[in-house]
């Protein structure tokens, strides 16, 4: 069970996509992540900082007035132990942003998830290969607990009608 978590960057600010689009929350970018997508413009080498649980809670008792903690990334679930010890000490809705390859990260910690915000990634557009399985097996453990999911794709000129009618 880890007990630290690298994380770039701990802020609050609003919320820009999906339903929740404008809602204020304490977003916690992770660090690191299973994919390496074309279109990623995160640098996760600079200005990197290690959190324990403590020190990562402080930093959610000052964010007042927010309505979810953002855990995104980078993938988040690749923290899952941390998060294992993390997440059951925090009193606010938890949203999920993944990339949702990881089912079984998931399934740790899928009891304090509210909120779970899905990218498919396609490979036309991320240069990963084709992760539908795993996105498929990813839902099945959200549809199971019954958790609010949503689902983004980025797409580029290079989207194949196969790409478009799998996302469907």
């Amino acid at each position: 069970m880890s007990k630290k978590a690298y994380i770039k960057e701990v802020f609050t600010s609003v919320q820009g996509e999906g339903p929740y689009i404008g809602y204020k929350q304490l977003f916690i970018r992770f660090t690191t992540c299973n994919l390496n997508c074309k279109y990623c413009d995160t640098d996760f080498t600079n200005n990197i900082k290690e959190y324990s649980v403590e020190s990562l809670l402080e930093e959610v008792k000052k964010a007042d007035d927010i309505h979810s903690i953002s855990l995104t990334g980078g993938e988040p679930l690749l923290d899952s132990s941390f998060l294992l010890n993390f997440l059951p000490l925090t009193n606010k809705k938890i949203y999920l942003e993944t990339n949702g390859t990881l089912d079984r990260n998931l399934k740790k910690i899928i009891e304090y998830i509210d909120i779970i915000s899905m990218d498919i990634k396609i490979d036309s557009c991320a240069k990963n290969g084709d992760l539908f399985n795993e996105h498929e097996l990813f839902l099945e453990v959200a549809k199971e607990h019954n958790k609010e999911i949503y689902i983004k794709i980025v797409f580029d000129e290079h989207i194949t009608i196969e790409e478009i009618e799998k996302c469907i």
